[in-house]
This record gives structure tokens, sequence and C-alpha cells, in this order.
């Protein structure tokens, strides 16, 4: 019973401390607009349709070497599939780091 009674006590003191601690501290200076996004929004935004179109592109490259490796394999043997595969290796980390720089700029962008 005692141990159930501080327990209690400890959660309504917590809970009372959290609910004080909520309240508006009159030194933080408030926004200037709460209702318009701020430009980290903006920002965040930009850096993810800027992911989304990197994965996409690399992931397209990516299909598109695995489907020229084993047509080169069908029609011209191993020899033929392997240096399909590391052309198209050249060719999904060219698009990467040219996907990756546009992300770049738009993380940088205010």
């Amino acid at each position: 019973m005692r141990l159930r009674h501080c327990v209690g006590s400890l959660v309504v003191s917590l809970s009372l401390a959290g609910c004080a601690s909520t309240q508006s501290n009159p030194n933080v200076p408030a926004a200037s607009d709460p209702g318009r996004p701020t430009s980290a929004v903006a920002t965040a935004g930009r850096v993810t349709l800027a992911s989304f179109a990197l994965a996409g592109r690399v992931a397209w490259r990516s299909l598109q070497t695995a489907g020229s490796s084993v047509g080169a394999f069908v029609t011209g043997g191993a020899p033929n599939a392997s240096q399909e595969w590391n052309n198209g290796v050249r060719a999904t980390r060219r698009v990467a780091r040219e996907e990756a720089r546009s992300l770049k700029t738009a993380a940088r962008t205010p």
C-alpha cells in the first residue's frame, strides 16, 4: 500500500512538473507567423523530393544494367555480360553522383 502511494505521488508530481514546463517562456521570442511554414520546412520538402528523384533514377538505371547484362549474356556469353555489367555500373554511378549533386544543391538553397 505504501509503495502504491509513493508511486502515485511520483506520477502526480512528474505530471505537474511537465505541465509547468509547457507554459510559454517570456524570454524566448515567439515565431513571427506560426501559421506559415518556415524556410526549414521548405528546404526539407525540396530535399525529400530530390532524394526520391535520386532513388528512382538510380533504381531505374540499376534495372537497365541488369537487363542489358542478361541480354548480353544470352547473345554473347559471359564475357559480354561482364563487360555490359561493368559499363552499367559506371553509368549508374554517374547518374547517382549527378543526382547527389542536385540533392546537395537543394539542401543548401535557402
